[in-house]
């Protein structure tokens, strides 16, 4: 079951995604990496997903609009679990790590107030 929060949270969170267009072959994530900043969901387009235990040539499944990949590197700071390639044209809407810690924190949900957290996280730093 739901939380009942849980609509009004991807609801205010829709405005900070940033869509994001791949060609091509081109790599979103890899697998391994442990700079992980953002998650994604495909707008368009199909994206592969590979292995490197299985090879760099051989998919292990594709990802189609709507999918979501890379929470689980962000949201429990492990590195990518595997490689997501884009197989045609895409664009893929990502959401950045400072911006779920926010909303998941419960603050205020705008542009604004967001702005002026980032802002008093980077000068106390």
């Amino acid at each position: 079951m739901r939380p009942a929060h849980s609509g009004r949270f991807f609801a205010a969170a829709v405005e900070f995604f940033e869509p994001i267009t791949f060609l091509p072959g081109q790599a979103v994530v890899n697998e391994g990496d442990t700079d992980c900043r953002q998650f994604y969901i495909v707008g368009s387009g199909a994206f592969d997903v590979y292995l490197k235990q299985v090879g760099p040539r051989t998919p292990v499944g594709a990802l189609d609009v709507g999918d979501i990949f890379g929470e689980i590197s962000l949201l429990h700071g492990l590195p990518r679990s595997a490689t997501v390639k884009c197989r045609d044209k895409g664009v893929a809407w990502a959401l950045d790590w400072k911006v779920l810690k926010f909303l998941m924190m419960g603050k205020s949900l705008r542009k604004t107030d967001l702005a002026v957290s980032v802002l008093e996280g980077a000068n106390s730093s």
